[in-house]
């Protein structure tokens, strides 16, 4: 196999010699380079190559990159699958692209020096071409990617069981990748069903060694129509069978039926402000606590004071709370949370005080809204459940998406990224109301038209009836975003402002009209203080088949 008068080591020395630059770059050379393949009945085959290096300097040790795509000799593209990838008695770590898989064989904390043998073992499948009148195991042996040169290259390939070809039915190539240079032997052995070879040359970078073995059509289980696109992208059934049962079960038990909308002029007595502004959208924010401001404040329990302080350059503004009385014991969860969290033992309280420090107890507050929500009986039992358990579907797509990009599957990257965006979208919409909810709900949306198309007659008269009605619908207001519009259909029916605000520092802000140009600005500036959180840090030729590819060290 090997040429007496000159010994493998003896070669491998004088190469280390006569190419520096090119050692400079990789720093060891492949002294005899082995494939095993072994052919089955399948429709698949497996290799081990063995691969005998000689390092000139310390290296963690190699890499194997494996094609994973490739073009006939008719122009056809034709992808393989490899699997069970092991190397022998070295950590290994595979990455993989969607054309190419990379082993990089090694440990990281140990380098290697001098004669090593690494011994790679992997399956093939989807590598054989299927002809018209037969099949052909077409097959790099070694690519043309390795960057080294291999001094020598033996390789043996086994037949399946009870399959027989002539020597008619091989063809083998080894040289310049895209010639059809034949510096190698080969031999077919039709008692041992092997064939076995080895180069001739000494193959240097940009060279492969191909071989080309034509099977009978019926000696190899050919694969269905879809079933190697049911086998490489089998796994898109994983987001599609997610989507399929979340559009199932929100179809089942959620969105809403539709209701009748009609106008109301009064806010629902059954829910407070906070309660209705969770209610219309089933969901608990910001806005919908905010409103407890001048809920409380028209209540007596506390005041909100403006402070206005001119400088040099403009004006200085800050805005306290003052408590005026404690809140009744029994009141929901929430609001005890958000008044506790603001007093305390103190009955003042600045929203620079409150600054970047208040958002874990707004955060308490929403959930317990939301649970106060979820306990009034306005829900199907049905939504109510899955509600509970749809969030599962988010979290699967969402891991279904990490899983993906690190495996770097792009389809499936494409089938669990819209999946993670949709489940969120459909779980804002999955509770289902039930009669006395949708019954409720058309009270509170009917209130919410009446504040956006009332006409200043119409409240003229309402506050003839109840002088208090402005101070009992703004919280409403500001729980359904619509703080500005509603404040300023009262300009010219009050001359001053609510009871429960103050504004100290110039004559600016004491008439109504000046609360209601600025009050949404006042109140968007206490939303910006409970709600701030501190910011985080932070054609039959050599190199013509499957396979091959190449290598180098690290």
């Amino acid at each position: 196999m090997n040429n007496p008068l000159f010994p493998p080591k003896l070669l491998a020395i004088a190469l280390l010699l006569a190419l520096p630059q090119f050692l400079k770059a990789e720093y060891f050379i492949i002294n005899n380079y082995h494939i095993l393949v072994t052919l089955t009945n399948g429709q698949t085959f497996q290799v081990t190559e063995t691969i005998d290096v000689t390092f000139s300097m310390e290296r963690h040790g190699i890499y194997r990159d494996i094609p994973l795509c490739y073009n006939t000799v008719d122009g056809k593209r034709n992808r393989v699958l490899l699997s069970d990838v092991r190397v022998d008695g070295f950590k290994q770590k595979l990455s993989r692209t969607d054309c190419n898989l990379n082993i990089r064989i090694g440990d990281p904390d140990i380098y290697v020096d001098g004669e090593q043998r690494y011994v790679i073992h992997y399956t093939v499948d989807h590598g054989y071409l299927y002809e018209e009148n037969h099949t052909e195991f077409y097959w790099n042996l070694i690519g043309e990617r390795w960057t080294v040169p291999i001094l020598n290259a033996r390789f043996e390939i086994r037949l399946p069981e009870g399959v027989t070809i002539s020597e008619e039915d091989i063809q083998g190539y080894a040289g310049l990748a895209g010639t059809q240079q034949q510096n190698l032997t080969y031999l077919y052995n039709p008692s041992r069903n092997i064939i076995t070879g080895e180069t001739t040359q000494m193959l240097k970078a940009g060279y492969a060694l191909t071989m080309a073995v034509r099977l009978p059509k019926e000696s190899i289980i050919q694969p269905g129509k879809y079933e190697y696109v049911m086998r490489r992208y089998g796994l898109i059934g994983i987001p599609i069978a997610l989507f399929l049962a979340a559009l199932g079960v929100f179809a089942r038990f959620g969105w809403d039926k539709p209701v009748i909308k009609m106008v109301e002029f009064f806010p629902p007595e059954e829910l407070t402000p906070s309660e209705a502004g969770a209610f219309i959208d089933d969901r608990s924010d910001n806005r919908d606590l905010i409103a407890l401001i001048p809920y409380w404040g028209a209540q007596g329990l506390l005041r909100m004071e403006e402070n206005e302080e001119k400088m040099w350059i403009g004006k200085k503004k800050d805005h306290e709370l003052v408590k005026l009385a404690d809140l009744p014991s029994d009141r929901p969860k929430y609001e005890h949370t958000i008044f506790d969290g603001l007093f305390g033992l103190r009955d003042r309280v600045s929203m620079k005080e409150l600054q970047n420090k208040f958002y874990t107890t707004m955060a308490t507050a929403k959930i317990q809204l939301r649970t106060q929500m979820m306990g009034k009986d306005l829900y199907t039992k049905g939504s109510l459940r899955w509600n509970k358990l749809f969030p599962w579907f988010i979290f699967g797509s969402f891991v279904g998406m990490i899983v993906a990009v690190v495996i770097n599957k792009a389809f499936l990257i494409a089938g669990f990224l819209p999946l993670f965006f949709i489940t969120i979208i459909l779980q804002q919409f999955m509770l289902r109301k039930n009669a006395a909810g949708r019954e409720l709900y058309q009270k509170v949306y009917g209130f919410k038209l009446f504040m956006q198309r009332a006409e200043q007659d119409r409240l003229k008269y309402l506050i003839e009836q109840d002088p208090e009605y402005f101070d009992k619908t703004l919280p409403y207001a500001v729980a359904y975003g619509l703080t500005k519009k509603w404040t300023q259909k009262f300009n010219g029916l009050f001359s001053e402002p609510p009871r429960w605000y103050a504004h100290h520092g110039t004559a600016y802000g004491r008439s109504f009209e000046s609360f209601s140009s600025g009050f949404s600005s006042n109140i968007n500036t206490v939303q910006s203080a409970f709600s701030s959180s501190p910011s985080s840090s932070g054609g039959g030729s050599s190199g013509g088949g499957g396979g091959g590819g190449g290598g180098g060290s690290w």
